[in-house]
C-alpha cells in the first residue's frame, strides 16, 4: 500500500517538475516568453509615467487625487483647478 501511495505522489512529483520546466524554459527562451517581458517592462515604465505632472513634477501614488472620471492629477493641478487659474 506504501510502495502505491509512494509511487503516486513521485508521478505527481515528476509531472510538475516537468511542467514547471517546460514554463521557466518557455519564459526564459522564446519570443513569448520575450513578450512577456517586454509587456510587464511596458506597464511599468506607463506606471511611473503617470505619477510624474509635466507642470509640478514627480508624486506618490498616495498623493496623487483620483477624479471622478478615474484620471489621476496632481494635487497642486487640482488645487489650481479648484481655484479657476489655468
Amino acid at each position: 500500500m506504501i510502495a502505491i501511495l509512494l509511487e503516486g505522489s513521485l508521478f505527481v512529483g515528476s509531472i510538475a517538475a516537468i511542467a514547471a520546466l517546460v514554463f521557466y524554459i518557455t519564459r526564459g527562451s522564446t519570443s513569448l516568453g520575450l513578450r512577456a517581458q517586454q509587456n510587464k517592462n511596458r506597464e511599468a515604465i506607463e506606471r511611473e509615467a503617470e505619477l510624474v505632472c509635466p507642470i509640478h513634477g514627480a508624486h506618490t501614488e498616495a498623493e496623487l487625487v483620483r477624479l471622478e472620471s478615474g484620471e489621476r492629477i496632481c494635487p497642486e493641478c487640482f488645487r489650481d483647478a479648484m481655484k479657476g487659474i489655468v
